[in-house]
């Protein structure tokens, strides 16, 4: 399932968590792949199915097979989503995958902005402020380098209410099939919440880590906690990470639907799997609804 889950939503920050880069197929790469890459096309390869990617960490080269699924990609850009969609200065977001041999595939590809002239940093939310219309975060990824900043640092991200910054939801999918989240908005900035996983499109004025936004993206945010209950569709989870349970947050509701992917040690499995006093890690868009948080899961992981 390529199913990698960041450590990250499950750590103490209070403990002092470091972030390191993922370089794929290099030096300690994890054999199942990484998801939500993101970076900026600076080269494609029409002959050998190929393009290169680059963010903050550095360039590397992805195939692209019958495994491979676009999403997202405008109708401006191309009219089916496909390779030949991809062009010089894109960022996209990707989910990679790799082979038996050790090369690497891209297996979903995600259409984020037609031009790298503003980069994309994504982070963890920390803390908000409306009054000052401004929150912080911890930095996760850079789509380039030259921001000022490097994955883990902290940074505040201002925003702007007339006009408003644009706040959007990412496309949401589990692997290549898409996962409805009708009813929950993340659309201004009394939807933020401490926790959520976020993509800012940087504007050029924005200087280290203060960043003036765009754009705000809510992004796949990865939990590992404990079952407290299940009851379809839902699992309730709590003995959350320090993020969480440090702001007051101390149960999140997860929602499942049909296209939710369930597995145990890389074994597929179901709902009915899940047990109380167990623990799963659970990935999937965060929504502020009324005080109450709730995932919408494209994966659960069963944890031993």
């Amino acid at each position: 399932l390529n199913n990698l889950f960041s450590a990250t939503m499950g750590a103490d920050f209070k403990a002092g968590t470091s972030v390191s880069a993922f370089t794929p197929a290099g030096t300690g790469a994890p054999l199942v792949g990484a998801e939500d890459v993101v970076g900026q096309v600076t080269s494609v390869d029409a002959v050998d199915n190929t393009f290169s990617l680059q963010n903050v960490t550095g360039s590397f080269s992805l195939a692209v097979d019958s495994t491979s699924t676009f999403f997202q990609f405008p109708s401006s850009v191309c009219a089916t989503p496909a390779f030949a969609c991809l062009r010089a200065n894109q960022i996209l977001s990707v989910d990679i995958g790799i082979r038996s041999d050790g090369s690497v595939v891209a297996r979903n590809v995600l259409f984020e902005d037609a031009d790298n002239s503003d980069a994309e940093v994504e982070g963890m939310i920390t803390g908000t402020n409306v009054g000052l219309q401004q929150f912080s975060l911890v930095t996760l990824a850079i789509s380039a380098t030259g921001t000022g900043l490097n994955i883990g640092d902290p940074a505040t991200v201002h925003y702007t209410v007339a006009p408003q910054t644009p706040f959007d939801v990412d496309f949401a999918h589990a692997d290549n099939v898409q996962v409805s989240t009708t009813g929950f908005l993340f659309a201004a900035p009394a939807d933020l919440s401490v926790g959520q996983q976020v993509s800012i499109r940087r504007n050029s004025t924005s200087s280290g880590n203060s960043i003036n936004a765009d754009r705000v993206r809510l992004r796949s945010s990865r939990i590992t906690a404990t079952v407290q209950t299940v009851g379809a569709p839902y699992i309730y989870l709590y003995n959350t990470p320090s993020i969480f349970s440090g702001n007051g947050v101390t149960q999140i509701q997860v929602q499942t639907s049909a296209p939710t992917i369930y597995s145990e040690n890389d074994i597929a499995k179901n709902l009915s799997q899940v047990f109380v006093s167990g623990v799963v890690s659970v990935r999937g868009p965060l929504f502020n609804v009324g005080g109450t948080r709730t995932l919408v899961a494209t994966k659960v992981v069963i944890r031993p």
